[in-house]
């Protein structure tokens, strides 16, 4: 008697259950994968980060000081150039270096190169997770410390406001709190005091071009007498660089296309009078209006219309401080400790209602 094995087929059913095993297991694969992946864009990030800042302070030790974050004609209305001109060839880019016209705008087509190099596509001033970055466009993911504003437009402390879904307002800054602010004075009595606390909260700044007209202000490495471990040189921000309406690239000189700053909502009604200071406010993700202002906060505001920290990784962004030590900081940082890092000399503020904590090693 012949024994006949009946081979057993596949059925319908048994396909799609090993399918959906299968995608359950490749569904389970793929966050590990995805986070693997922004793990490395953020190491990328920090590398390229790390060569910025380290161009920074081989400048830096190369002038005897700080290279201006913008430089801005005394006399007309020409804008130059910001802080990555001066690192060209600290970030082996000699060749761009070499051909731009230092007397030209940064923007000037018509007299120098200075537009189309302005436009040219350099790796390192990227981060990889920037999604906002545009292929082969002048575009920037850096940018350095701005302290609390600027000085526009007669050497007058001044600090942007958001208010979405509007532009940045400019508010003239009592830093004293004595209830004078320069507005459009330029009575060195009144800019005085305000001048000096806003070199000790900042570490870049405009300055004005060619060298020995009008305004000449920065810091030496020296001169970051609260500790380089524990001052930010250097963070990320997402929305500066390329812009394709304004046609900017990574040499624009204006404030909120080059530096970051703290939020100015710290002071009420921008005067930092005692009662009036509020650190927690720096770093609020809470509550309106300051929390526009706030780490990560400014990822949907306007390209080069948001001057705060910003980035696509998850939690927070990557810094680089004056030591030449980065690292990731958490979006949640508690604002006076935030604030402290800003501020290259913010001992000097300690008879101030602006007093600073000591930030200590932990943020």
């Amino acid at each position: 008697m012949t024994v006949k094995h009946v081979r057993r087929a596949f059925s319908l059913i048994d396909l799609l259950v090993v399918i959906a095993i299968i995608g359950i297991l490749i569904g389970l694969q793929l966050p590990a994968v995805s986070q693997a992946r922004e793990a490395a864009r953020r190491a990328q990030c920090l590398s390229n980060m790390k060569q910025v800042g380290i161009g920074l302070l081989q400048d830096t030790d190369r002038e005897g000081r700080f290279p201006a974050s913008g430089y801005f004609s005394s006399s007309t209305t020409e804008i130059y150039r910001n802080w990555v001109v001066s690192i060209l060839s600290d970030i082996d880019r000699n060749d761009i270096g070499n051909a731009w016209t230092l007397d030209q705008p940064y923007n000037d087509t018509a007299s120098s190169q200075n537009g189309a190099l302005s436009q040219t596509s350099i790796g390192v001033l990227v981060c990889p997770s920037d999604i906002s970055v545009v292929p082969g466009k002048g575009n920037l993911s850096f940018v350095v410390n701005g302290g609390f504003g600027w000085t526009h437009p007669v050497d007058c402390p001044i600090s942007p406001h958001w208010v979405a879904p509007g532009k940045p307002t400019k508010t003239p800054f009592d830093f004293n709190g004595d209830g004078k602010t320069c507005g459009n004075t330029s009575d060195p009595a009144i800019l005085a005091p305000d001048k000096a606390m806003y070199m000790w909260t900042g570490l870049f700044f405009v300055e004005n071009w060619p060298y020995g007209t009008g305004t000449a202000r920065h810091h030496t490495l020296a001169g970051v007498t609260d500790g380089t471990s524990s001052t930010i040189l250097v963070t990320e921000n997402v929305r500066v660089g390329y812009d394709p309406i304004w046609q900017t690239g990574w040499s624009d000189p204006w404030p909120p296309r080059q530096s970051f700053m703290l939020t100015g909502y710290v002071c009420k009604n921008s005067t930092c009078s005692p009662g009036n200071v509020d650190y927690s406010k720096a770093n609020d993700h809470s509550n309106q209006p300051q929390s526009f202002e706030s780490i990560n906060a400014s990822l949907d505001q306007p390209e080069g219309e948001a001057p705060w920290p910003s980035s696509y990784h998850n939690g927070g962004v990557n810094m680089f401080f004056c030591d030449g030590h980065a690292q990731f900081v958490k979006q949640t940082i508690a604002g006076p400790v935030y604030a402290a890092l800003i501020s290259p000399q913010g001992a000097k503020l300690s008879s101030s209602a602006l007093v600073q904590p000591n930030p200590g090693g932990d943020f």
